[in-house]
């Protein structure tokens, strides 16, 4: 076990040491870090839902504008937190009688397989 444990730390030194080695270090990390940032990102869209669905409480059925969403989120959390963990930005969209904290995943591309969705029911429908 501490020889596997030391393989992996010198395979992580030197990859970033040596720049070839970076791009086959994150090919082989892939698989395993890919469930985790899904993971981390429902997390984040769920807290970030949890905040919409306190403003528009507070603001009288309206939501965060779309426009301005990423400097909304930068308002209401640590620095990055309009950030996906792929770096993307997290997208709000409203539909009468809800709404959703989208990311566009791994790609970065929209509407595919890919994506992230976490939605939840408005508690005024029809508003804007």
């Amino acid at each position: 076990m501490t020889r596997l444990f030391l393989l992996v730390i010198f395979g992580l030194v030197a990859s970033f040491y040596f720049p070839e080695s970076r791009a086959v270090m994150t090919d082989l990390a892939t698989p395993v870090l890919t469930p985790l940032f899904r993971m981390q990102g429902q997390h984040e869209m769920g807290e970030i839902a949890r905040e919409v669905q306190v403003y528009e409480r507070e603001n009288y059925g309206r939501l965060p504008d779309s426009r301005r969403f990423t400097a909304w989120l930068d308002s209401k959390f640590a620095a990055d937190a309009a950030l996906d963990p792929w770096g993307g930005k997290y997208t709000i969209v409203a539909a009468r009688d809800s709404f959703a904290i989208l990311s566009w995943g791994p790609d970065g591309l929209p509407r595919n397989v890919d994506d992230l969705r976490t939605a939840r029911r408005r508690s005024r429908p029809g508003g804007r």
